[in-house]
């Protein structure tokens, strides 16, 4: 994206403020000079406040400076980010990645560039090459990847006693999404998920069926190069292509509606979006589209109550943008950009504190045995924060939960390792030349977000309509720039 910011005038500016102020209850309350504010989403957990006394601790002998933490709703943190971002709220870290996404922070102006500060503070030798390259937008950077796995496939899973109950074999699924070739084997694949869902839903009407965080029809096969455009994950092809022009893309479209109206995704999904917060909300959904990686299965008996069986929809795969899924940025406002980035530093080299944030505190939140894995202790006011400890930093750096595998870091680091690489792999587009197109495309996709991705709509009464406005917003200029520098790269 373009390092030009977006100029927001004063009477937009004002306005935004507003809407921040009304929607953000308790956001943006500074606790004073000598803190560092993070926007983090998800639910608040109770006993937060007493985690952070203690991180403290180890924070402010080492920057001066101590930290608050907030946490927003995970169905509403992108808009309400761009909000913050828009109104220069003075923040100094936030999540950018899947959610509240870094290409379009950064064209929004909403992020600080920290290029600088990650080599002045030694940053920049505590992180492997691959993560900085990839945080590179037009050669400068403006968040840090957060160290985990970056192969993770796109998988389904659900409760192994309801798979045993029905008698589906995941996997034939599994096989039939790795060995698909061709549009033909993807609509065979399909059927399978059709049989599945059906399944499910007759056995247990009271569940959600599915909730489509991932696009099973896409995801395992094509990588997002910008909004709307795709390439091929098998390296069968170097064309980018536009989603709603492909087979598959059409496909997955009218799949989702025929899904949408059979009852399989909830109804009230144009509202509460994907984003599943809590272990409660997790367990009223039948089949969990998900990612997978080593030490999952421990994770997934905690967050869905059970054993769980999977299926895994493509091989470990690195996509040019895998890092970029979990980031930790530096608000463009910030008072304290160098205190920042060293917090960001101690975030990903200081394993007590790091495990301090995710874990909260020894005896209190958590036990230790023997081997020195550890079991959460129940309503601590401190549940479940470790199994996301990817929002944080290195997750390598986590302590291990009693169910998993003593090498499970190692099996992890190896397993993106060996996972193939995408061709696209250091490629970095220049989009200067096409800043507002990629803006104007961004809104667009928003606008029918809720058709495309979650079946709302029966497709032929829009999707017509989203062509247009796609190529309006300057689509197909998006994907010929994209194309001809990418034939540059290949050919150097």
């Amino acid at each position: 994206m373009s390092k030009i910011k977006k100029v927001v005038s004063l009477v937009t500016s004002l306005a935004m403020a507003g809407a921040v102020t009304a929607g953000l209850t308790g956001c943006g309350d500074s606790k004073g000079e000598d803190t560092l504010l993070w926007y983090v989403f998800g639910d608040k957990p109770a006993d937060l406040d007493t985690v952070l006394a203690k991180a403290n601790e180890i924070i402010e002998p080492e920057i001066g400076m101590k930290l608050d933490m907030q946490y927003i709703d995970s169905a509403s943190y992108t808009s309400k980010m761009k909000n913050i971002m828009a109104a220069h709220e003075k923040y100094d870290l936030a999540f950018t990645g899947f959610v509240n996404p870094y290409q379009e922070a950064v064209a929004l102006g909403g992020l600080y560039d920290i290029t600088d500060l990650v080599k002045e503070t030694g940053l920049d030798k505590e992180m492997p090459d691959f993560y900085l390259d990839s945080a590179s937008v037009d050669g400068r950077i403006y968040g840090i990847p957060n160290v985990q796995v970056v192969s993770n496939p796109v998988s389904i899973c659900m409760d192994k006693s309801l798979a045993e109950e029905i008698g589906v074999d995941m996997k034939a699924i599994e096989d039939a999404a790795q060995n698909a070739k061709n549009f033909e084997d993807v609509k065979a694949y399909s059927v399978l998920l059709d049989d599945l869902f059906a399944k499910v839903h007759a056995a247990r009407p009271d569940l959600y069926v599915m909730n489509p965080t991932y696009d099973l029809l896409i995801d395992p096969f094509y990588e997002q190069v910008v909004s709307e455009t795709y390439i091929r994950k098998d390296g069968s092809s170097d064309e980018i292509v536009i989603d709603m022009e492909t087979e598959e893309g059409k496909f997955s479209a009218e799949k989702l509606n025929e899904w949408f109206n059979k009852g399989y995704i909830r109804n009230d999904i144009s509202s509460t979006g994907t984003a599943v917060a809590s272990n409660e909300e997790w367990r009223k959904i039948a089949v969990r589209s998900t990612t997978w990686k080593p030490g999952q299965d421990a994770y997934d008996v905690e967050r869905y109550g059970e054993e769980q069986v999977y299926a895994k929809l493509c091989k470990p795969y690195v996509g040019r943008t895998s890092a970029l899924a979990t980031m930790t940025s530096v608000g463009a406002d910030s008072k304290h950009p160098k205190e920042a980035v060293e917090l960001l530093k101690l975030m990903n080299t200081n394993k007590e504190l790091f495990n301090i944030i995710c874990w909260g505190i020894e005896g209190t939140h958590y036990t230790v045995a023997d081997n020195g894995h550890i079991a959460e202790v129940e309503n601590s006011g401190y549940n479940g924060i470790g199994q996301n400890a990817w929002r944080f930093g290195n997750q390598f750096n986590a302590l291990l939960l009693e169910n998993q595998e003593d090498d499970t870091w190692e099996k992890t680091e190896q397993m993106n390792n060996d996972a193939i690489k995408s061709k696209m792999l250091g490629f970095v587009p220049n989009t200067d030349v096409i800043t507002n197109e990629l803006a104007n495309i961004t809104n667009v996709a928003d606008e029918y977000k809720a058709k495309r991705e979650f079946g709302t709509i029966e497709v032929s009464k829009w999707d017509k309509e989203y062509a247009d406005k796609l190529d309006k917003a300057g689509i197909h200029k998006v994907r010929d720039e994209l194309q001809k520098q990418y034939d540059e790269f290949l050919n150097k």
